[in-house]
């Protein structure tokens, strides 16, 4: 019973004094020095990327009704609660993101959908969109997903399955009840969405973070020890 309860240990922080004026001096010249080296995407990149994603979303929905219509379970189907969400999480969800940097998404499905169906039916459509390029399907990873680019960006595709017959309206993807009768790999599809809600709920500051995580991700890459998939530091 113990090991069911969230136990959050909270550190005394180091220092509470206000910032002096040799840190503001210090800290303005990181600015500067992050400013210079293009750390932020342009606006008209951000509005390309909402652009993209809205189409992403647009083809999940078909692809759900699809799934629901084979299946003969047009009736519980309803445009108004659509039994599907399609999040973001990482470093875009935290709007930390470098230019021309990939998305992490995750399909969050109710029980009528299988990972099947993603892999099947959906990949056989993607391959079928002129506007989706370098199509791979990784079934077998730890977190399964579809990579792919369309248009001019990168995405990771996953997809995780609830035990309900339907998303509720005021479904909160941190509250573990959800996980209950979920297959362990919906669990750890489901994390990414979790643990950048869960930041972006305890930071008082996100303006800070923010800063601090664009200084770290900048220092990785400049010392050649970015990458999680080469065994390195991941983004978030």
């Amino acid at each position: 019973q113990a090991q069911d309860q969230l136990v959050r240990v909270v550190e005394k922080p180091l220092s509470l004094a206000e910032p002096s004026q040799q840190d503001q001096r210090i800290n303005e010249t990181l600015m500067n020095y992050m400013e210079a080296e293009n750390l932020l995407p342009s606006e008209s990149e951000s509005a390309r990327r909402v652009r993209t994603l809205a189409k992403l979303n647009e083809m999940c929905r078909d692809f759900v009704k699809r799934v629901y219509e084979k299946n003969n379970l047009m009736e519980q189907y309803s445009e108004e609660n659509p039994p599907y969400q399609l999040r973001t999480f990482g470093s875009y969800r935290l709007d930390v993101h470098l230019p021309g940097a990939d998305m992490d998404t995750v399909m969050i499905v109710t029980r009528h959908i299988h990972r099947d169906d993603m892999f099947n039916d959906l990949y056989v459509a993607m391959q079928a969109r002129k506007d989706i390029t370098n199509l791979i399907k990784v079934q077998e990873a730890r977190v399964p997903v579809i990579k792919f680019q369309m248009d001019e960006f990168e995405f990771d595709l996953a997809m995780a399955r609830l035990s309900y017959a339907t998303i509720p309206e005021d479904f909160d993807v941190t509250d573990d009840k959800h996980l209950k009768n979920v297959d362990q790999q919906s669990v750890t599809s489901l994390n990414g969405v979790r643990v950048t809600d869960t930041i972006r709920s305890l930071v008082p500051t996100m303006k800070t973070l923010k800063y601090c995580i664009r200084a770290l991700k900048l220092w990785a890459k400049k010392r050649g020890v970015y990458k999680n998939v080469l065994g390195f530091l991941g983004g978030i």
